[in-house]
């Protein structure tokens, strides 16, 4: 369902170089790189409360047709695991977002338009942490980042990735509410699904990534990220921090709006669907590594991972579809009413059974149409960031997630409509 999920709700930074959710890459680096990063992810977590400012600028290249962006401000809030707050300003759209761990507040404006969104996310949060837990007891490993340290509320996310299709270097900055992290410091969360490399020049460690279209810069005591620079074929972002501070910042700073502005647009179920699509990509990778860490693709690593793909999966369908599942009752139900009135017109039991079997054919194809929202979420990694055995459990993936779908959706709700509709 993530290609129908407005984009103004993942916080993005510019259109004109941002466009999508990040899907961080599992590549190797070497040891003493690898275990610097996991060195500052394990001291990060003593940097539970700060706050941050960035400054956002663009540049074009020569010769580029497209308008540059406008240049933006960034700030993260972060108190400890109950609260973290962003504040974007780019040109003049102003996105804030809120979360305690429990509900997730965000507000927009922009010169047409302002919308305001909460959501609960503890219930789906704590399945999260449950399939994360269960990665760890099905594929348990001593090797390097199997078993980090986990971050026990909510962070600002920073992630990026370089589209090769669009030619677009990705930036996104976002709420991650799950207790799900390695690290409060949404940077380091990114550079550890990249394995990315750390160069130590004694003040900072720098770092280069998805083929060198992204470099930045660490400030080495803390891991602090300092500079971030994407680069595509139309011209370049800068991310520059411009303020770090670990006293507590006023209180008044991590309270969310009570209500929405008069007038403001309703972005709540947009946004549920943003929150859970990120969720879900960070679980499948997640699930990814996990299997890339069997020593070989048999017959007890394909088990363990069909017995976690199929909780899964019943966790995307029923997350994803529970509103679905709501209109389906009233559907169901004003069908039945429907046909028993095209009876009671003194219609014969053949046309009312006809008409049963069309509106049943209906039925299938929205259902078929439902499967295919979730193409997205079954894409194959690119190879060259896909783990070992990544063909091998994207092929059992596709194949598990079909039988899910087929038997808690396709079966079950074709099952109750026959049921329901049969007429005496």
């Amino acid at each position: 369902m993530a290609d129908r999920v407005s984009a103004v709700l993942a916080l993005l930074a510019a259109p004109l170089f941002v466009s999508h959710s990040v899907l961080p890459s599992p590549q190797t680096a070497n040891a003493s790189a690898s275990e610097r990063l996991d060195e500052l992810i394990a001291a990060s977590h003593s940097i539970d409360t700060f706050h941050a400012r960035y400054s956002l600028t663009f540049e074009l290249n020569p010769g580029a047709t497209v308008p540059r962006p406008p240049n933006g401000v960034l700030r993260i809030d972060q108190r400890g695991t109950q609260w973290v707050r962003i504040e974007q300003t780019v040109g003049d759209v102003v996105t804030r977002m809120w979360c305690d761990g429990t509900n997730l507040v965000m507000q927009g404006r922009s010169p047409t338009d302002e919308f305001f969104a909460r959501v609960e996310t503890s219930a789906f949060d704590a399945e999260a942490a449950q399939l994360r837990e269960q990665l760890d007891e099905l594929f348990p490993s001593s090797s390097r980042g199997a078993h980090a340290p986990i971050w026990a509320g909510p962070a600002a996310m920073i992630g990026w990735s370089f589209n090769d299709q669009a030619q677009r270097a990705n930036f996104e900055v976002k709420v991650v509410t799950s207790s799900s992290l390695v690290s409060p410091l949404g940077w380091l969360e990114t550079l550890h699904n990249k394995d990315a490399a750390l160069v130590d020049d004694g003040e900072r460690l720098h770092f280069d990534s998805d083929d060198g279209h992204f470099r930045g810069a660490l400030r080495a005591r803390d891991g602090v990220l300092e500079t971030l620079v994407g680069e595509s074929p139309n011209g370049r972002f800068t991310l520059s921090l411009q303020s770090f501070s670990r006293e507590a910042s006023d209180l008044e700073a991590f309270e969310p709006p009570a209500a929405p502005a008069p007038g403001a647009r309703d972005g709540s179920s947009e946004m549920k669907r943003t929150v859970l699509s990120s969720l879900h990509l960070r679980l499948r990778l997640a699930g990814y590594r996990a299997v890339g860490r069997c020593e070989h693709f048999d017959d007890k690593c394909a088990a363990n991972a069909s017995r976690w793909l199929t909780k899964f999966h019943d966790f995307v369908i029923h997350s994803n579809l529970s509103p679905w599942f709501d209109i389906l009752e009233k559907r169901r139900a004003a069908l039945v009413e429907g046909l028993n009135a095209y009876a009671a017109s003194g219609r014969s039991k053949s046309e009312v059974e006809e008409q049963r079997q069309r509106e049943l054919a209906t039925l299938g194809n929205d259902i078929d149409e439902v499967e295919l929202a979730f193409a997205d979420l079954h894409e194959s990694l690119p190879a060259s960031d896909a783990p070992e055995h990544a063909q091998e459990f994207h092929e059992l993936e596709k194949r598990n997630f079909a039988a899910a779908f087929d038997s808690l959706v396709r079966r079950k709700v074709l099952s109750e409509f026959e049921t329901a509709t049969k007429l005496d």
